[in-house]
């Protein structure tokens, strides 16, 4: 007669199924770690793009309609374009303002308008950093919110915005722009869009933790 093997199946102890949960909690930890620097990275690179838009739109406009038009940076981070027609003139329809990463839409960890003078200047001459405000343009006095203007030629001057919204341009020779923007203490979220005056030529710049890079 041939005897049948008893060889019952093997279960897990608990130490095994203790290691197993330690692995996995382990890896959700370092996983969860990961993924909230990039999507702080990918909000901040999200409001540059939203800086830089609207610039170009802005000259764009200015060049396509033959008409000064006026860019306002709205302490903490929105944008309003002004398109500035003719007395007598029939207005368009206004430019709806656009905001950096935009709260009404559940975005929480916003970018804003902020110096960044700590980190230093960017690798390009001609481009301060400095200013509080993240907005760093010649102005006159007594303006209320920094603003620029491109001319119908597409070029960029310094402007003051007075609170009746009245524009006096600071002269007629074309003015460098620099926009920095972030989130206050996080230097990995630091972002800077410059303007050259006489081309409007717009380029980008990232903290890499040492230094600017575009």
């Amino acid at each position: 007669m041939i005897k049948l093997k008893n060889n019952p199946q093997r279960g897990f102890s608990l130490i095994e199924l203790l290691i197993v949960l330690a692995i996995v909690f382990t890896l959700s930890a370092m996983a969860i770690i990961n993924v909230a620097p990039a999507r702080m990275n990918a909000r901040a690179d999200a409001a540059m793009d939203g800086v830089v838009t609207q610039l170009r739109l802005a000259r764009q406009l200015a060049i396509a309609k033959r008409r000064n038009v006026v860019v306002t940076f709205v302490s903490p981070n929105q944008i309003q374009i002004n398109i500035l027609y003719r007395t007598g003139e029939v207005a368009g329809n206004p430019i709806q303002p656009i905001y950096l990463n935009d709260a009404s839409k559940g975005v929480t960890d916003t970018s804003q308008f902020m110096g960044w003078s700590a980190l230093g200047a960017l690798p390009i001459t001609g481009f301060a950093n400095g200013a509080s405000s993240g907005i760093n343009v010649t102005q006159l006095n007594g303006g209320t919110s920094p603003c620029v203007l491109f001319t119908t030629t597409g070029a960029l001057v310094g402007t003051t915005c007075g609170g009746s919204g009245l524009v006096d341009l600071a002269s007629n020779n074309p003015s460098n722009l620099a926009v920095f923007i972030g989130r206050p203490g996080l230097p990995s979220t630091a972002r800077a869009i410059t303007v050259m005056g006489s081309t409007g030529r717009v380029r980008t710049y990232n903290w890499d933790g040492i230094q600017w890079r575009p």
